[in-house]
């Protein structure tokens, strides 16, 4: 198991390079000095990407139907990971990332598949990640290239797991995110074309997050959008680059049907099942055609605003 750190006085990134550049942990200080979780941890011996509190999706996002799918006239296969037998967040996240280069708050890394390996993908790619920290603002690069000699289909993003409660325990965590329409979805698999409804309209608002089940894809960027935990007094702000099109809201529960400690608000470039849905014609798939040579680039970053709310109740979030 490797571990690398950087940090500022405010924030720490923890990275795991042998799990494809995911983090490990991201912790903010609270005004009485204490650091605290707000992602889900990583079990500090774990070898499951699934477990890390943030994973790299490349380069696909989300589920692939069956594993397979069409582009320009030919079929492909690929190893299905899921319980529900679909291929699953990508293939970057099952592999070690090298060290490029570091400091004592930026890191880069990447990997280089190789052909006939492992490596969960037809065609050859490189992808790196880079990560920096500044007074309490998170900064994440993600790109993506084409090492093999004809185009294929690509998808990039991050899965975060946020936790609902920071420092204080009357935390009912909510999110604000202009969200454009959501995708009809059987199995968790895209049916048809994105419609504004309610719930797009109640993040707009600003929502808490459900203690129900909840697992849905939205057109519409995460960039501005916020995380607030109003007791704790904390604002996390979202700035994505325009590629970042697309975004995923997970809630699940716990193994006693209640709500889990932990959601997802995920940026990502596509659509589930993205390739076939865009084979079908569906649009906007946010699938990305990568020429031989060509990188695709994304950013995301965070800025954790302290006492940014007004407290306990927070910014009128609605249920």
């Amino acid at each position: 198991m490797s571990l690398v750190e950087i940090q500022t006085d405010r924030l720490r990134l923890l990275v795991r390079p042998d799990l494809g550049a995911g983090m490990a942990a991201l912790l903010l200080r609270a005004p009485d000095g204490q650091w605290h979780h707000v992602l889900r941890p990583a079990p500090p011996a774990t070898g499951d990407a699934d477990e890390l509190a943030c994973f790299l999706l490349a380069p696909w996002v989300s589920r692939i139907a069956a594993g397979k799918f069409r582009f320009q006239g030919h079929e492909y296969a690929l190893r299905a990971q899921g319980p529900d037998g679909t291929a699953i967040h990508g293939d970057a996240r099952h592999h070690a990332f090298a060290i490029l280069d570091r400091s004592p708050v930026s890191m880069r890394l990447g990997h280089v598949s190789q052909p006939h390996s492992s490596s969960n993908w037809p065609w050859t790619y490189q992808a790196v990640a880079r990560y920096e920290v500044d007074a309490t603002t998170l900064v994440c690069d993600l790109e993506l290239t084409n090492t093999a000699d004809e185009p294929w289909p690509a998808g990039l993003g991050f899965h975060p797991f946020w936790v609902r409660r920071l420092w204080d325990e009357r935390d009912e965590v909510g999110v604000l995110a202009n969200f454009v329409a959501r995708f009809p979805l059987l199995r968790r698999l895209p049916t048809g074309p994105p419609i504004h409804d309610e719930l797009c309209d109640g993040f707009r608002r600003g929502k808490h997050v459900p203690a129900e089940p909840l697992d849905e894809v939205f057109v519409g960027s995460l960039d501005a959008a916020d995380i607030v935990w109003p007791a704790s007094g904390v604002r996390a702000r979202f700035q994505c680059s325009p590629e970042l099109s697309h975004a995923v809201v997970f809630v699940p529960v716990n193994s006693r049907g209640g709500a889990a400690s932990w959601f997802c608000l995920e940026p990502v470039s596509m659509v589930n099942d993205g390739f076939n849905f865009a084979e079908r014609g569906g649009s906007p798939s946010g699938v990305r055609v990568l020429a031989p040579g060509e990188t695709f680039r994304v950013r995301w970053s965070v800025e954790f605003r302290i006492d940014a709310v007004d407290r306990p109740t927070g910014a009128n979030m609605t249920p």
